[in-house]
């Protein structure tokens, strides 16, 4: 199967379903379709050829997806960029990836005139909304927004004319760049429907009747992947533009949403609402979270309020999203169970692939003991582009080496230690920022916290942990009580660590930065608080 099969089939066996609402406009499967080839007789009248990159800047709508098929379909190669780069990050991604056209929200057509003028000159450009002036055309001249013809779904001859093997690359997304320049990772065909297959295995959706509301952002290999399973599905997808804590709380209740995917930080602002004990969840049948860990305080209160199934997915965007799934049945342990430590794991693998915890000679480790986890499967990218280097030292074998460092019980469920890239070294220990962390957030005065290592002349490096305080610890703050207060919570790291592992300076600030996944980015938290003389500031 293709990945533009699955809308053929859903817009054949559901045409009148709705397919997707983005909060302006509603289509149905049929009307998704139509659009879909209006936007391929669009792109071939431009002359836009096989394996062509076309770069999408933007927030969610319903055009997105349109994009994703229409591509797919035609062997064009659609390259999201994140909506929140700057121009000169964008400019990079343009030039990377030879882009030869280039469609824009309205909201960046100014960042693109002012930054990547020069390169524009020789692109097809595109804006999602009125022409623009300036040479960019509008985007339902390519997409038929206003033309009506008749459809027939069970015709397909026009899909025949655009088959392509299912390992040609359809997708290709850059890496966020936290540990170095962003590779653009080539996802094919196999890899997303491999772990779209896999996914609805793990979450089953209704035809017609599963409303699964998205706040990640399509840009982002999660976020493609919920849509994609959607729309394979035959559910009905609510599409929020970009994530809003009191937007999402309100969508989840008025459509009566049964699925929904939020990344750990965007459940924690919802949860913030005053009055959430007493809001209405009976329809919420599933919540998805990953792409970054989950305090287990923050899972067992998200349990309490939504009362719902909770599955977790563990994956890269090399993996196509998805690796690893932790079920709800996993989550329902109660402490005095044996079993309520999986909830601290990020599940078992999946069908579209093999996970194994390997060791620095790529032997499998015995159970419990640290390596890194590696993936081989359908879902495994075809590599980086342009990027023999990378591609050769990531996969090894077939296997992809994560970065990430796990251990795996007796029964196959695989605990995410923390990123090979990220572990501190103290005197020739290793210390597990993630381990630290999590020991950290049991006191009530932290929010949240990051921890990194900065280099000791006599250590090698030592443990800073990087802290947002709650209203309560804020007030301690504010009372001029900063010692007093660090030497609280650095006793509190004693009591659940080793000494080696305890944070031994500790840092307040209002924000930790972030992806648009919710992943902290360290690279850049340590560029703000390391000097160039590797003391902290």
């Amino acid at each position: 199967m293709l990945i533009h099969d699955i809308l053929r089939r859903s817009a054949k066996l559901y045409p009148t379903t709705i397919a997707i609402d983005d909060g302006r406009e509603q289509l149905t499967y049929q009307q998704l379709a139509e659009r879909v080839d209006y936007c391929c007789e669009g792109f071939r009248s431009r002359e836009l050829l096989s394996g062509s990159r076309v770069v999408v800047l933007g927030y969610n709508s319903v055009d997105y997806a349109v994009m994703f098929f229409a591509c797919a379909r035609l062997g064009l190669v659609l390259v999201p960029v994140n909506a929140y780069l700057q121009g000169a990050e964008i400019e990079w991604i343009l030039k990377d990836c030879g882009a030869v056209a280039v469609i824009a929200g309205t909201d960046y057509v100014a960042r693109l005139q002012q930054d990547c003028s020069e390169l524009l000159k020789g692109l097809q450009c595109f804006v999602l909304g009125p022409a623009d002036e300036d040479h960019m055309q509008g985007w339902s001249s390519l997409s038929g927004h206003s033309r009506v013809r008749d459809y027939d779904p069970s015709t397909n001859e026009s899909h025949q004319e655009y088959t392509q093997p299912v390992r040609s690359v359809v997708v290709q997304l850059y890496t966020s760049g936290t540990t170095g320049t962003p590779k653009g990772v080539l996802l094919s065909h196999l890899n997303i429907v491999s772990v779209v297959q896999a996914w609805l295995h793990e979450m089953p959706l209704k035809p017609a009747s599963s409303r699964l509301m998205q706040a990640t952002p399509l840009f982002h290999v999660g976020g493609m992947l919920i849509c994609m399973c959607a729309l394979a599905s035959g559910s009905t997808l609510y599409l929020l533009p970009r994530f809003d804590a009191g937007l999402a709380l309100d969508t989840l209740i008025t459509k009566r949403i049964t699925h929904t995917l939020l990344v750990p930080a965007m459940i924690q602002q919802i949860m913030m609402a005053p009055d959430i004990d007493s809001r209405d969840f009976s329809a919420l049948e599933f919540m998805v979270y990953g792409a970054s860990s989950m305090p287990e305080t923050v899972i067992n209160r998200a349990m309490e309020v939504f009362g719902c199934g909770f599955l977790q997915g563990y994956g890269l965007t090399e993996t196509a999203g998805l690796a690893l799934s932790l079920r709800p049945e996993d989550h329902c342990h109660g402490a005095a169970s044996a079993l309520h430590k999986r909830i601290r794991s990020a599940g078992r693998e999946m069908l579209c692939c093999e996970v194994s915890v390997v060791n620095d000679q790529g032997k499998p480790v015995s159970p419990d003991e640290v390596g890194e986890i590696v993936i081989r499967g359908d879902n495994v990218c075809e590599g980086y582009w342009n990027n023999v280097e990378a591609t050769q030292e990531t996969i090894v074998s077939g296997w992809l080496k994560t970065g990430d460092l796990g251990r795996v019980d007796e029964d196959g469920y695989i605990y995410v230690v923390d990123r090979l890239k990220d572990m501190i070294i103290v005197s020739g220990s290793n210390v597990y920022p993630a381990e630290v962390e999590d020991a950290m957030r049991r006191h009530p005065w932290i929010a949240d916290v990051a921890v990194i290592g900065v280099p000791n002349a006599m250590l090698g490096e030592e443990v800073v942990a990087v802290i947002i305080l709650t209203v309560e610890g804020q007030r301690e703050l504010e009372a001029g009580n900063q010692r007093t207060l660090s030497q609280q919570l650095k006793m509190h790291g004693q009591q659940h660590l080793a000494a080696y592992k305890c944070p031994v300076r500790i840092k307040y600030v209002p924000a930790l930065p972030r992806t648009p996944a919710g992943k902290v980015q360290k690279t850049i938290l340590r560029d703000q608080l390391v000097n160039r003389q590797g003391a902290l500031q």
